[in-house]
């Protein structure tokens, strides 16, 4: 199923964030490091280096650059339906799966070329062996082994995001709400009995924690947010919504499959799953910056108790229908799964899936591959221009450099602040080129010698977050109007040298 819906879109539209990992691909295949324009891009670098296999070894295309993340996203759906069917069945495997794919961030993030969909997957390996290493009939040394390996995935995950420290600590507060009562009954006993020791090494880790956090940073990063994220900042319950519209029908009744999972179905799963997601909700709905592709690897776990939820209703109805004489078999469980299946093809989840597989490609305008302005029509007319020009202003740097190849200011009030000195003119050190945002800025740049054209994406004009008005007004009296086809999205000027007072 995953296949059959990424196939309908994996060509969409290149979309910001993702042409940094594609150039900087492109950038180790050509020198062997992942340089763009002038810098060096090298955050989630083991992502970057398996876009640039799949670019030497594929072609040279947005399309082959997505593969990576395809694959990940059906391994995470393989691993998940593997370990649910064998802990608890396979109808709870395939209902986990199913309800993996209704969930429009697992498209989104299939295709799209960034590394959140195998950060899910290594989070998932991460749980799953945790899990597995606190099950009751493991021996010491497969605890051993499944310890080992889950902190080399939390490692292997770090690398990829800093907020895997959020994800292992919502596996670890998981596992700890499903440990068996002689475990807790024996870590009581030792704390009891070394009270001094335990106190003081509990005192030392937190405050250590704490000052770890503030002297790297990530305080400030988890209290901060870019501009363009500025207005969830203040919404903490922002992803209670923002699931609500995605998936109308299933988010809702969480709460209900929960109760069915815990009373019919695999309860111990079903808790730490419970735990993990709720979790790792709640403190990324603290934190300042919220996106949901930021908490993507903990919705594979409300697809578990969805699967855990289903198996358990079957087998439940099933038992009270083998004690009725007037039922006496298993119609009534199978019925029900029937009803279930159609309701959930009627429901908003269940259509929009459908569309896509029709080819109707009629999706949700907020997934990140929609909206996105097609720089193409306009490349015949700008390119002659750009080739001429002594500079170019951007508002958009990455398109710029996939479309022409070239830009020397970034016009984007977003990216100012993420510069190496954080104000006007500063460097970004993944492009090596300068950033502004104020029309005084602009007016600076268009008073330089020879010729500068500027090309800002109408969707950025006038944003607080984008290109401010002002700035705008700069350049459209300092400036002449290139003419470009509509349907780029784009606006166009071509800037003489002495415009500028």
């Amino acid at each position: 199923m995953l296949f059959a819906l990424a196939w309908r879109v994996i060509d969409h539209l290149p979309q910001y964030d993702e042409l940094y990992h594609f150039l900087a691909a492109r950038g180790i295949r050509d020198h062997g490091m992942p340089v763009i324009a002038d810098g060096i891009y090298d955050r989630a670098e083991l992502f970057t280096w398996l876009v640039a296999i799949a670019i030497k070894t594929l072609g040279d295309s947005l399309v082959a650059a997505r593969i990576p993340s395809l694959l990940a996203s059906a391994g995470l759906l393989m691993l998940m339906t593997i370990w649910v069917t064998r802990r608890v069945d396979l109808l709870a495997g395939v209902t986990a799966a199913i309800v993996l794919c209704l969930l429009p961030a697992t498209l989104d993030l299939a295709v799209f070329i960034r590394f959140y969909s195998l950060h899910a997957l290594l989070v998932m390996g991460m749980a799953i062996a945790l899990y597995e290493a606190a099950a009751p009939e493991r021996t010491s040394r497969q605890r051993i082994s499944l310890g080992v390996l889950a902190a080399a995935l939390l490692l292997l995950a770090m690398h990829f995001q800093v907020t895997t420290l959020i994800a292992f600590a919502a596996v670890a507060a998981g596992v700890g709400a499903v440990l068996p009562r002689e475990y807790w009954g024996i870590a009581l006993s030792f704390v009891r009995r070394h009270l001094i020791w335990t106190t003081a090494v509990a005192v030392i880790a937190v405050v250590g924690g704490a000052f770890a956090s503030i002297k790297l940073g990530l305080l400030n990063d988890f209290l901060t947010a870019p501009l363009w994220a500025s207005p969830s900042t203040r919404r903490p319950q922002y992803y209670l919504f923002e699931l609500a519209r995605d998936v109308p029908l299933l988010w809702p009744l969480s709460p209900v499959a929960f109760l069915v999972a815990v009373i019919f179905g695999n309860r111990r799963l079903t808790i730490f799953c419970a735990v993990v997601l709720l979790f790792a909700l709640a403190v990324h709905s603290i934190a300042a910056a919220k996106f949901m592709r930021y908490v993507y690897y903990a919705l594979p776990f409300l697809c578990v108790i969805w699967g855990c939820a289903m198996s358990g209703m079957y087998s439940g109805l099933t038992r009270i229908a083998m004690r009725s004489p007037e039922l006496g078999n298993r119609n009534v469980a199978t019925l029900a799964l029937l009803v279930a299946a159609v309701v959930l093809a009627l429901s908003q989840e269940g259509q929009t899936v459908a569309r896509l597989v029709a080819g109707k490609l009629t999706t949700d305008p907020k997934a990140i591959y929609e909206g996105e302005t097609d720089w193409g029509p306009a490349v015949p007319t700008l390119r002659p221009l750009l080739s001429s020009a002594d500079r170019v202003v951007t508002s958009n740097a990455m398109k710029a450099l996939y479309y022409f190849g070239r830009y020397d200011y970034d016009l984007n009030a977003t990216i100012v602040p993420e510069t190496l000195s954080g104000d006007e003119f500063g460097v970004d050190e993944r492009t090596g080129r300068h950033a502004i945002s104020t029309a005084r800025s602009t007016a600076q740049v268009l008073g330089m010698p020879g010729k500068t054209m500027v090309i800002l994406e109408e969707m950025r004009l006038g944003n607080p977050a984008g290109v401010p008005a002002d700035a705008v007004e700069t350049i459209a009296e300092r400036c002449s109007v290139v003419v470009v086809p509509p349907a780029a999205g784009l606006r166009a000027w071509s800037c003489p040298s002495g415009k500028a007072p």
